[in-house]
């Protein structure tokens, strides 16, 4: 009985961590950084606007994707690299970065 008791003990403790690493770990990494070194490397001057742009998005705010978006675009971004920018900074490309999203 003793051992019964000691392995669920240990069984339960197993799927504790496991649940509490689920809980804890976000889907991808959202990073400013990524957006601007995007735009950087498509021929986009960093800017305070730009640099607000993926820092709203970085941040999983409500809205911050949208804001991203239509202040890129504002600036002067064309659509599709004001979308892939945008993604990188919401952490979108990270997550699916070996899935060949990032030619969209």
């Amino acid at each position: 009985m003793f051992r019964r008791l000691r392995a669920a003990t240990a069984v339960a403790a197993a799927v504790a961590a496991t649940a509490s690493a689920v809980l804890v770990a976000s889907p991808a990494q959202a990073s400013p950084s990524d957006c601007l070194s995007y735009l950087a490397g498509a021929g986009y001057p960093e800017t305070t606007a730009k640099r607000m742009a993926c820092e709203r998005a970085a941040s999983g705010e409500i809205g911050g994707y949208v804001f991203c978006y239509d202040v890129l675009r504002e600036t002067g971004v064309s659509a599709a690299h004001a979308a892939e920018a945008c993604d990188r900074a919401d952490g979108v490309w990270a997550a699916s970065a070996g899935a060949g999203s990032a030619d969209r």
